[in-house]
Order: structure tokens, then C-alpha cells, then sequence
């Protein structure tokens, strides 16, 4: 089964921007998208099962950052 960006953007509570910033870091364990046509790609739902299990394992999760200049923050 595959998921769309925006179905991915609601599991981890994330930006378009973010899930693709994850997928691009070499040193993050994200899963990649598969193109499935032209501009068009999907992640496979086992590989963000798989992702999330090792995650869970090493009791790190996605924390979200804020917005630089954000109110209250320096």
C-alpha cells in the first residue's frame, strides 16, 4: 500500500517541506518516495513502518522546530 505526501504529512504531524527535508538527509533513516508517474511519488507504507519501529527501538521520535523568529523564542 502506498501513501500520498499528504497522508504522510498527517502521520508524523509534518510540512511538505519537513518530509522531504527528512527524505533528503543522508544521516536520517527516512524512507525515500517512489515515483510512481510524472510528478507524482508515494512512500510505501511498510517502509514508514519499518522506519517508525526503528525509531521507537532507539527511543528517538521526530520533534518538530520551530519557526525562526517565531514569538518567545530568541
Amino acid at each position: 500500500m502506498f501513501l500520498t505526501l499528504k497522508e504522510v504529512m498527517e502521520r508524523y504531524k509534518a510540512s511538505r517541506s519537513s518530509v522531504y527535508r527528512w527524505a533528503g538527509d543522508p544521516d536520517d533513516p527516512f524512507p525515500q518516495p517512489g515515483t510512481v508517474g510524472v510528478r507524482c511519488t508515494r512512500w510505501l507504507i511498510e517502509d514508514l513502518e519499518a522506519y517508525d519501529r526503528t525509531v521507537s527501538a532507539k527511543g528517538k521520535r521526530k520533534i518538530l522546530q520551530p519557526l525562526r523568529g517565531a514569538p518567545g523564542k530568541a
